[in-house]
Parts: C-alpha cells; sequence; structure tokens
C-alpha cells in the first residue's frame, strides 16, 4: 500500500488549490484505494464505490483552498468520501422486499 505522510499530503493539497493537476493525481494514486475500500465496504457496490472515488476526488479538486490543516489530510479527504457515500445510500430505492414490508396494505 501506497504511504504519504500528512505534511506531505498537506504539501499536495496547497498544490491542489493552486489548480495543480499532477498534485491531484500524485493524491488519487496514493489514497483512491483506500478511499474505493472504504466506500465498498460501506455501497456493497464497486460501480458505486468507483463513482464515488471519483466524486470524492472531483471535491477534493474543487475545495481543496478549505483544508485549513486542523486535522490530518487523510481525515478531511475520508471526510469527503463519507458524505459523499451517505448521499449515496440515502438517494437508493428500497428493495423490493423492503417496500412490501414497509408499504401499508390496501383495504379493497
Amino acid at each position: 500500500m501506497l504511504k504519504l505522510d500528512p505534511e506531505a499530503a498537506r504539501r499536495l493539497l496547497e498544490r491542489i488549490a493552486g489548480g495543480d493537476e499532477a498534485a491531484l493525481a500524485e493524491l488519487h494514486r496514493v489514497f483512491a484505494r483506500r478511499v474505493f475500500a472504504f466506500a465498498q465496504a460501506r455501497l456493497r457496490d464497486d460501480a458505486a464505490a468507483e463513482e464515488a472515488v471519483a466524486d470524492t476526488f472531483f471535491e477534493i479538486w474543487r475545495h481543496a483552498r478549505r483544508f485549513r490543516g486542523e486535522s490530518q489530510p487523510s481525515t478531511w479527504m475520508f471526510g469527503i468520501a463519507r458524505n459523499i457515500v451517505l448521499n449515496k445510500l440515502r438517494g437508493r430505492a428500497p428493495e423490493t422486499d423492503e417496500l412490501d414490508e414497509t408499504m401499508p396494505a390496501e383495504d379493497l
């Protein structure tokens, strides 16, 4: 597993905040597998987990300036991933069996 010390990750986030695409690619190279594992464990769907990874790094790209250094960079990034996963879980339609159990029976 690739590792990056917190100070190096902070520097990458600073570079990303300045529009450095190579810094984003490096951060992705180091963290994408872990973000995927995090998302897949919760979503139980590889395609949705891959989408969560893409969404997470897109949000990192858009909001790197918001990282204030009050937490570890990985904590901040996984907070973004967590919010994306939760939004995906909220957007899922209930399973048919679950729907049958939660819908009241019609009186005929």
